[in-house]
């Protein structure tokens, strides 16, 4: 311990909404010791470069002021010195977002990458980290809370805290405020939620829920990875939503509204979202922080870590994030197969489904995905979305070919034992290698189509086996005109122009205000109203302002297009059907309903 790296923090500057942190460096590089900032956070792959957010820096040794220079955006230098070295800095933080930091005069977080610079050379030295109790009156009932292994701590959980290493340093957000603080267990391990926000909500069904969900993650496994407690840091807003997993730890960010309501028994969408964020966001714990790609192993936080599987890692928790939640009866079948069909629907209303492959989509994440343009829907899809579908499909073809004898649950277990337990990365496409080893069977025909091309997945014939029939009805009529619109002051403002449509025929471009229907105002409200007086072939003349200039386009109504997905279950299911339906979705009841509701 006597090397260790320290790090102070100090939040007597909350109103700048600046935290100050020292790092104590106790035998630093006589040549110079370089320190930085990561350009990522793990699980968000998005070049961000964290350097922007530091605000002031300086370094001293022995009371006496050493020099540091910038020679990189995020990477500083200090001159040689003679002794322990302590550099002072201000990091800005005003980020709600799960991957940021916030520091205002009601609540303190932030994420280890935001704040912590990495020690040069010393990666591996342990780490010590102590929060400073705030000084200011208003901060008097703030406590403390994160994931990581306290060393000495006040009742409030201010002192002392330890990591192993920069990488397990960065892995522990932590949240500092006036929370409200909640407790289940779960394979004998504690698990902690804590609540920011000035919020009401049935707290005891949230957790009972949480704790189902958990249990059926730890069951699909065979048990909980090593850890004393895990934490869910949840920032509750009036509207938002996201979260990113860490390696006993998770951060959320919800809406008030997706909270249930005290005494309500219903299931509202924007809880069942809320609950699939947790799944999501736990199953991690298992697939990505542990199973992960063997370029993850040791992440390089300066640069894109680039792989082609992040449809295994995200999209595959996706489908069982939800699929956890039928499995722990948090909802009804019918519920789950409305995400179903939302998601397929999703699929074939994207025309970048015809033009980027899932591969591709999982390779090009850096500068696609988290930065998408008007022109996204075009041209991509999601590694999450059709991640999900492709693991649907993989799934039920696992449970058809080998009579329910597996599904892809045994391959997932077979994962975790050999590659996410002794942390060994899976090298790119060894996942197929797995799948054929657990199987005996080979599927290179099925990943190269799902991965490697554009094609439809066969899930019509693979639900079918399922006892679920899969049909496609007309669209509504702005999806089948092909255009959506962004809320803008009532404004019947274009956002997204899909190809293919009568809207891109027409040359309706993103940003265009359309302003009249043959020359009769319009306005978001109305828009569709307008256009639905028309019958299928019709032309009719769009008024609409483009760069500030009037123009006139000619718009034809569409003819109906068939291009949303709709499940229902079968009639007289057979038993070999009863039977998948049980391998697939567990207990859940087969039951006949149309899910259109």
């Amino acid at each position: 311990m006597s090397e260790a790296i320290s790090y102070k923090i100090y939040l007597d500057r909350i109103n700048q909404h600046l935290l100050l942190v020292e790092c104590t460096i106790q035998k630093p590089n006589p040549e110079g010791q370089v320190v930085s900032l990561p350009a990522w956070v793990p699980g968000s792959y998005m070049i961000r470069d964290f350097g922007k957010y530091l605000v002031d820096i300086v370094a001293e040794s022995k009371g006496q002021q050493v020099a540091i220079g910038k020679i990189a955006k995020n990477t500083w230098r200090c001159e040689p010195c003679n002794g322990e070295l302590v550099i002072r800095y201000l990091v800005y933080g005003f980020d709600l977002m799960p991957r940021g930091a916030y520091i205002d005069n009601t609540r303190a977080f932030f994420d280890g990458c935001r704040i912590f610079l990495v020690v040069e050379g010393e990666e591996e030295q342990t780490r010590s980290v102590e929060i400073v109790r705030p000084r200011q009156e208003s901060c008097h009932h703030w406590r403390c809370m994160t994931s990581m292994t306290p060393q000495k701590l006040d009742e409030q959980g201010f002192g002392s805290y330890v990591a192993n290493n920069h990488l397990e340093l960065i892995d522990h957000p932590f949240e500092i405020s006036n929370f409200q603080k909640f407790e289940f267990k779960v394979a004998n391990v504690p698990h902690i939620l804590v609540v920011d926000g000035r919020v009401q909500g049935d707290f005891m069904r949230l957790l009972n829920d949480m704790q189902k969900i958990c249990t059926q993650h730890v069951n699909f496994f065979g048990e909980l990875p090593p850890m004393p407690k895990y934490v869910f840091i949840m920032n509750v807003i009036g509207k938002g939503y996201g979260g990113i997993e860490h390696r006993s730890s998770c951060t959320l960010l919800c809406s008030r509204s997706d909270l249930p309501v005290v005494g309500s028994k219903t299931m509202s969408e924007e809880y069942r979202s809320l609950l699939g964020l947790i799944s999501h966001e736990y199953f991690h714990l298992w697939n990505v922080k542990r199973i992960k790609p063997e370029v993850f192993v040791n992440y390089d936080l300066t640069a894109e870590v680039y792989t082609r599987q992040l449809w295994i890692f995200e999209g595959i928790t996706a489908y069982y994030d939800n699929l956890a939640l039928i499995q722990s009866n948090v909802i009804t079948p019918a519920m789950y197969l409305k995400i179903l069909q939302k998601d397929i629907t999703t699929v074939l209303q994207s025309p970048g489904s015809g033009i980027q492959t899932l591969e591709d989509s999982s390779f090009d994440a850096w500068i696609k995905y988290y930065q998408p343009d008007e022109n996204s829907p075009n041209a991509t899809i999601s590694y999450y979305v059709k991640g999900s579908l492709v693991a649907l499909a993989l799934d039920l073809l696992i449970i058809k070919n080998t009579k329910r004898k597996q599904s892809l649950v045994d391959v997932m277990q077979v994962l975790w034992q050999q590659y996410g337990k002794p942390g060994i990365g899976l090298p790119e496409r060894h996942f197929e290698r797995v799948v054929y080893e657990v199987t005996g069977e080979d599927y290179s025909d099925f990943f190269d189509l799902a991965l490697r091309t554009t094609e439809p997945l066969p899930l019509p014939e693979l639900l079918l086996e399922m006892g679920v029939i899969y049909k496609t009805v007309a669209a509504d009529f702005l999806d089948a005109l092909g255009v959506k619109f962004v809320n803008d002051q009532a404004r019947a403002t274009v956002k997204t122009v899909l190809n293919n449509t009568v809207a891109e025929y027409a040359g309706l471009a993103p940003n265009d205000i359309i302003v009249a229907v043959n020359h009769v105002a319009v306005s978001l409200n109305n828009i569709e109203i307008a256009l639905k007086r028309f019958l299928p072939g019709d032309h009719v003349k769009l008024q609409i302002f483009r760069n500030d200039y009037l123009l006139d386009l000619k718009l034809t109504i569409p003819e109906q297009v068939k291009n949303v997905c709709e499940l229902e279950i079968a009639n007289n299911l057979t038993s070999t059907q009863q039977a998948n339906w049980h391998k697939w979705l567990g207990d859940a009841e087969a039951i006949t309903l149309s899910i259109v509701e």
